[in-house]
């Protein structure tokens, strides 16, 4: 198979034959751009997309612009449940970072299921004998009154739990995974047949899992399997070409970072905060944005919105102030802060007419573990000033950064 490297967000040149050209374009998330050249090809990736596709011979590896490990950190940033520093992930192994999470999940779960967890589950069945509880209703729907066969309700200890369900459907997914190796698809059939055997079904969209004492040996391949069900897995066909594939989208893990990110510094008995807030813009309500995170006291507060962009040394584009302007105005709020990737120093604009203004700011992922510390430190204190309080004394951040090995590797490819 011939595998075909891209980096988020740049375009590069490959030279392809008729067949390798019409896999590339039976994939989603390329685009294939003509050249001067005969049989060289512009390709460039989706935006803000990474990870695999295959189809035909054909694989096509989308690695981030930033360490798959300080990617891995910001897709579970802040969850001091999990050892990450004691892991092993075998960020090293993978050459992708597809590989990398499918190799961490299938690892990390079949050590997990060496002691399944099991529990009781509410269960329903129609039988000769009593067991557990008469349900009367459904006795009397299904039988008219009569005795015989009853219909029971009753709590069975099986291995079909929600944690198990999970892990499931996770594996499932994983099977998908283009850039997989063989052995570690072969782990991942026999993870399969392993929970199947036991009794488990895949869960359905949705279905969430809680720490408890009981599945401690679980969370990090719980977390890893939240990391694959959050990402969009695909197979079908175009043109008589199958193509699979496996996508995380970067705008949704930088956006989930900056939530995760501000709650370690706010303290909740003073900041309550609203991600997805839903604004009203008219009247009628016709028109129901929803602002990435809304952050208020009593006295009154403010919006963040994160943007997966750089902006170099220029301005952020004003389309961007107008948004998180008109979340002002329809909230009655006086701040807002919009925050970038990259290394440009923060800014702010005060509006005219308004009495609002709009901060910038800008958070270098590539950064070393104290620069970045420090950075996000900085402007989760200008967040907190705005709202006249001071940031949490409780558990910062820095804790997981400065915990995850390998976090401020560059990104070999």
């Amino acid at each position: 198979m011939r595998t075909i490297s891209l980096v988020e967000g740049q375009g590069s040149r490959h030279r392809l034959d008729q067949a390798e050209l019409a896999a590339v374009r039976a994939m989603q998330f390329v685009e294939i751009g003509l050249t001067s050249e005969t049989g060289i090809y512009e390709l460039q990736p989706a935006k803000n997309k990474v990870g695999a596709l295959s189809s035909s011979g054909v694989q096509v590896l989308i690695h981030p612009k930033v360490a798959v490990s300080r990617l891995f950190w910001l897709m579970d940033f802040a969850e001091q449940d999990v050892p990450w520093a004691n892991a092993k992930l075998g960020l090293e192994e993978a050459s992708d970072l597809t590989s990398a999470i499918g190799h961490s999940f299938l690892e990390e779960a079949t050590r997990s299921v060496e002691q399944i967890i099991r529990g009781y589950v509410p269960s329903e069945d129609t039988s000769q004998v009593l067991r557990g509880r008469l349900s009367i209703s459904r006795q009397i729907k299904r039988h008219m009154g009569m005795p015989i066969p009853m219909e029971i309700e009753y709590d069975d200890f099986v291995a079909n739990v929600t944690e198990n369900r999970i892990l499931l459907a996770a594996a499932v997914r994983c099977a998908r995974m283009p850039s997989l190796s063989t052995r570690d698809r072969m782990v991942c059939r026999a993870l399969i047949r392993r929970l199947e055997s036991s009794g488990v079904r895949p869960s359905r969209p949705g279905e969430m899992w809680r720490a408890t004492r009981l599945n401690q040996h679980y969370r990090m391949s719980l977390r890893l399997a939240d990391m694959i069900l959050k990402s969009e897995s695909f197979a079908f066909e175009s043109g008589g070409v199958r193509a699979t594939g496996f996508i995380i989208d970067m705008w949704s893990v930088f956006e989930d970072f900056v939530v995760k990110w501000l709650r370690c510094y706010m303290d909740p008995r003073r900041v309550s905060m609203s991600s997805q807030h839903a604004l009203a813009m008219d009247t009628d309500l016709q028109f129901k944005p929803r602002a990435d995170l809304y952050l208020s006291t009593p006295g009154g507060g403010v919006f963040v919105d994160a943007k997966y962009k750089s902006i170099g040394q220029g301005q952020p584009p004003i389309s961007d102030v107008y948004q998180v302007h008109s979340y002002c105005i329809a909230a009655r709020s006086k701040v807002a802060h919009l925050v970038y990737v990259g290394s440009e120093s923060s800014g702010f604009y005060a509006l005219n007419n308004s009495n609002v203004t709009v901060h910038r700011h800008s958070i270098d992922l590539s950064a070393d573990t104290a620069v970045l510390n420090a950075q996000l430190e900085r402007i989760a204190g200008l967040i907190a000033e705005g709202l006249g309080v001071e940031c949490s004394s409780g558990t910062h951040p820095a804790t997981s950064l400065s915990d995850h090995r390998a976090a401020g590797q560059s990104n070999p490819v």
